[in-house]
C-alpha cells in the first residue's frame, strides 16, 4: 500500500457489517436498467414490502466444505416411502406392523410421521449448526485479516507519527533559525533607524543653512546691478542657444550623410543615364544640341540641388520641432565676491537714500503748498463750475426747442419735396430703361411705358440666350473664345 495514505481509512472488510444502504450492492447497470422501466411497470415501496416473496434454489443457503459424513450414515439407506432411515430398522413394538388393525395402522402412521418430523427437524437443525459454524469460521478469518490490517495499520500510523515528530523537530530547530535571524533583524532595524535619525538631524541642519543661504542669495541678487543681471540672462540664453545647435548638429550628422549619399547616387545615375542615351544614339550630335543638352542637365542637377537642400531644411526643422529644452541646473554667477564689494554697494545706496531723503522732504513741502493752491483753486472752480452748470441747462433749454423747430421744418419740407423727388427718379429710370430699349433694337412706334419696355428687354434676353446655346453646341470653342475677348474688353 501507498505509505503516504491516510492509515485511519476504513478497511474494505468493515464495508460489509457497516454500511446498511440497501442499493449498495447493486450494479450501475442494474440501475439503467430500473430507469428504463415504462411508468406502467414500476412498483412501489409498499407494494413490493406486501409482495410474498418466493424462495428461489439461488436464495437456499449453500454449505460448503462441510465435515465428511461418518460411514454408519453413509451406510445407512433412506425409506423409499418416508425418506428416512428410521423405517429401516426395527423399533420396539412395531416388530410386526402390518398386521394390526386399522386404528394401530393409523397409530402407526401417526408415530412414523412424528419420527419423520422430528428427524427433519434434526436434520435442520444439524445443517443449521453446520452453516452457522462456517459462518462463525468465515467471520474469525475475517477477524485475523482485520487484526493484520489493523497492526499494518498502527505500524504505518507510528511511522507517520515518527516522520511527523521528525519534521516538528526540523520545524522547531527552523523556527529557532529564524527567531535569531528575526533578532538580528531587530538589531539592524534599530540601527538603521538610529542612522536615519541622525541623518534626518543633519538634513534639518543643512537645510535650515540653505534657507538661509537662500535668503542671503536673494538678498544680494536685489542688491545686483540691473546690468549684471542682464548680461548673465544673455549669457544663460546663450549657453541654452549653445546646447540647443549641439543638440540638433549631433541629430544632424547622420542625417546629413544620408541626403549626401542620396545626391551622389542620384547624379550617377544620372551621369550613367546619359552615358547610355549618347552610346545608343550613335551619330555625334550638333553644337547646338549639346548645347541645349548642356542646359538641360545644368537645369536637372540646379533642380535636384535645390530639392535636397528644401529636404535638408525640411529635416533640419523637423529635429529643432524635437528638440527638448532641459534646463542645466547651473547656478547663475554672484556679483559679489569680496566683502568690500558689498560694503562699496551699501555705502552707494546709503548715500543715495540720504539724496532721496532730502528729496522726499522737499517733495512733501511742494505738496502741501500744492494742496494749500489745489484746495483754494478747487473752491473758485466749484463756484465757476456751479455757474456754468446753470448756463448749461439754460442751453439745453434753447437747443431743445430749437431742435424741435428743426423737426418741424424738416417735416414739413419732405413733405413739399417728396414728390417732386419721385416724378425725378421715375423720370430717371424711364430714360435708363428707354436707353436699354433702343439698344436692343427694339422700335418706339407703338410709345410704349415702362413696363412694356421691361417686358419687352426680357423676351429679346430669352432670345439671345436660347441663340447662344445653340451657337454653343454648334462651336463651343469659338463661343468660349468670343466671351473670353468681350471679358477682357
Amino acid at each position: 500500500m501507498d505509505p503516504q495514505h491516510n492509515p485511519f481509512s476504513m478497511p474494505p472488510e468493515a464495508e460489509f457489517f457497516w454500511l446498511h444502504h440497501q442499493n449498495g450492492g447493486k450494479s450501475e447497470a442494474e440501475k439503467a436498467e430500473r430507469q428504463k422501466i415504462k411508468v406502467w411497470e414500476k412498483t412501489t415501496t409498499a407494494s413490493r414490502h406486501a409482495a410474498t416473496k418466493a424462495l428461489r434454489e439461488e436464495d437456499l443457503p449453500v454449505l460448503e466444505d462441510l465435515p465428511p459424513k461418518p460411514k454408519a450414515i453413509e451406510a445407512e439407506k433412506p425409506d423409499p416411502v418416508f425418506l428416512t432411515t428410521i423405517a429401516t430398522r426395527p423399533a420396539v413394538g412395531l416388530l410386526n406392523p402390518l398386521v394390526s388393525t386399522e386404528k394401530d395402522i393409523r397409530q402407526y402412521v401417526a408415530k412414523k410421521r412424528e419420527v419423520f418430523l422430528v428427524q427433519m427437524a434434526l436434520d435442520v437443525k444439524k445443517s443449521e449448526i453446520i452453516r452457522l459454524d462456517e459462518k462463525a469460521r468465515q467471520k474469525e478469518e475475517a477477524l485475523t485479516k482485520s487484526q493484520q490490517i489493523l497492526d499494518e495499520d498502527t505500524r504505518r500510523f507510528e511511522e507517520f507519527l515518527q516522520k511527523r515528530y521528525e519534521k516538528a523537530q526540523e520545524t522547531i530547530k527552523h523556527a529557532e533559525a529564524q527567531t535569531k535571524l528575526k533578532l538580528e533583524k531587530i538589531a539592524q532595524t534599530k540601527q538603521l533607524k538610529r542612522d536615519i535619525a541622525n541623518l534626518q538631524s543633519e538634513t534639518a541642519k543643512f537645510a535650515e543653512m540653505r534657507t538661509e543661504s537662500t535668503r542671503y542669495k536673494a538678498f544680494l541678487e536685489k542688491l545686483t546691478t540691473t546690468d549684471w543681471k542682464e548680461k548673465q540672462r544673455e549669457l544663460k540664453r546663450a549657453r541654452k542657444q549653445q546646447r540647443r545647435e549641439q543638440w540638433i548638429e549631433g541629430q544632424m550628422t547622420g542625417i546629413l550623410a544620408k541626403i549626401l549619399d542620396d545626391e551622389r547616387a542620384q547624379e550617377r545615375a544620372s551621369e550613367e543615364h546619359e552615358e547610355s542615351k549618347k552610346k545608343a544614339g550613335g551619330r555625334r550630335p550638333r553644337k547646338q544640341e549639346q548645347e541645349e543638352e548642356r542646359l538641360r542637365l545644368e537645369k536637372e542637377r540646379a533642380t535636384r540641388r535645390k530639392r535636397f537642400q528644401r529636404r535638408r531644411e525640411e529635416e533640419e526643422k523637423k529635429t529643432a520641432s524635437a528638440f527638448v529644452e532641459v534646463s542645466s541646473e547651473e547656478e547663475p554667477e554672484l556679483y559679489f565676491k569680496e566683502s568690500r564689494q558689498l560694503m562699496e554697494t551699501f555705502t552707494e545706496k546709503e548715500e543715495k537714500n540720504l539724496f532721496l531723503i532730502q528729496s522726499s522732504q522737499e517733495t512733501e513741502q511742494m505738496l502741501d503748498e500744492l494742496q494749500l493752491t489745489f484746495q483754494t483753486t478747487k473752491r473758485d472752480l466749484e463756484a465757476k463750475v456751479f455757474t456754468l452748470r446753470d448756463n448749461i441747462k439754460q442751453l439745453d433749454q434753447n437747443i431743445n426747442q430749437e431742435k424741435r423747430r428743426g423737426e418741424e421744418l424738416k417735416i414739413s419740407y419732405e413733405e413739399r419735396a417728396g414728390q417732386q423727388a419721385q416724378e425725378e427718379k421715375l423720370a430717371d429710370l424711364f430714360a435708363k430703361v428707354q436707353d436699354v430699349y433702343l439698344r436692343c433694337g427694339l422700335s418706339m412706334d407703338h410709345d410704349p411705358d415702362t413696363l412694356q419696355m421691361l417686358g419687352s428687354i426680357e423676351a429679346r434676353l430669352e432670345e439671345l440666350i436660347h441663340r447662344l446655346e445653340e451657337a454653343y453646341h454648334q462651336d463651343s470653342d469659338l463661343v468660349k473664345k468670343l466671351e473670353w475677348q468681350k471679358q477682357k474688353e
